[in-house]
């Protein structure tokens, strides 16, 4: 994961309001981030928000394929909690 993707996405979501941010993963080439407003926490509002960042041309993208964004919040747990 490079930091440059990291500082993409993080002014991303603070455009959007956004305030929290961390890395999903990386596969083919893209890297993953999973975003959130602290307002929300433990409010269940939907499928979890993720940003796709290419890694090489800085390309932004939401997804919003639910195999994708399940693929990458599992990801972001497997990260934040140390999972196996």
């Amino acid at each position: 994961m490079t930091d440059k993707a990291f500082e993409i996405a993080k002014r991303f979501t603070q455009r959007q309001n956004f305030d929290c941010i961390e890395r999903a993963g990386e596969k083919n080439g893209q890297e993953y981030f999973h975003f959130w407003r602290t307002s929300t926490v433990g409010l269940k509002l939907g499928n979890p928000l993720i940003l796709k960042v290419s890694a090489k041309t800085g390309k932004i993208t939401i997804v919003e394929r639910l195999d994708e964004i399940m693929w990458a919040y599992m990801e972001a747990r497997k990260i934040r909690y140390g999972e196996q």
